[in-house]
Order: structure tokens, then sequence, then C-alpha cells
């Protein structure tokens, strides 16, 4: 028995082998008319190779589609996290102004108008200069 990975190449067999559907091709050629058997094996064999192609194109789309569906929810899904992450992001960094701003204009007021920075001290209460030595 011959392997399948085995190869002939002898330009004798190949030529022979080609001929045979030269023949084959010039007696079809002269074919004027179908018997009704005929047509009938030729329309069922299309049907069902179109059947089989048509089933598989189907199947492949249906996947396909399940993909998507699936990345979609998923992208979906870390674009709304995303999107409420930021929102709320945004709203602590508001608030947290607010309080800064609400901060300083206390210290303003409990200090007859004085900020922090004006008095030359930090926020322990230090001051800002090298202490002497």
């Amino acid at each position: 028995m011959i392997e399948q990975k085995q190869r002939i190449g002898d330009a004798r067999l190949l030529s022979i082998y080609k001929e045979g559907f030269t023949h084959v091709s010039s007696a079809v050629d002269e074919v004027k008319f179908l018997w009704p058997q005929t047509a009938d094996t030729l329309v069922g064999a299309y049907e069902e190779i179109n059947s089989r192609l048509l089933k598989q194109v189907m199947e492949e789309r249906m996947n396909l589609e399940g993909e998507v569906k699936r990345f979609l929810a998923k992208s979906n899904s870390q674009l709304v996290y995303l999107a409420n992450l930021e929102k709320h992001l945004r709203n602590l960094q508001q608030e947290m102004e607010g309080v800064y701003e609400e901060a300083k204009m206390k210290q303003a007021v409990d200090e007859g108008g004085d900020s922090l920075e004006e008095a030359g001290t930090d926020a322990t209460g230090g001051t800002d200069k090298d202490p002497p030595e």
C-alpha cells in the first residue's frame, strides 16, 4: 500500500492522467440534452452540497454572532463600570476641593483675615522659617 505522503511526479503518468480528463471533457462537450434521471442526479447532488455548505455557513455565523455578543456584553460592562468610576472620582475631587475651600475660608475667619500663607505657618502650626541655632 502506498503511503499518502508519498508523491509520484512522473511526467508520463501525469500526462496519461490528464489525457483521461481531456477525453471526459470532450465527451461532455458533445452532450446536447440530459435524461431525467441524469438531471435528477445533478440537481440532487447540488442540493446536497449546497445544504451542507449552508448548514456549515449558518453554524459559523451563529458562532460568530455569539462571540460578538459576548464581546459587546463584556465591553459594555467595562464601559459602564469606567463611566461610573469616572463620575465617582469627579465627585470626590469636587468634594475635596469644596472641603479645602471651606477650610481656607474658616481659617481666614478664625484668624481675623490672615491665611496660613500670610502668617508664615504650615498646617501643623509651625513656621516655614528655619529654627534659630
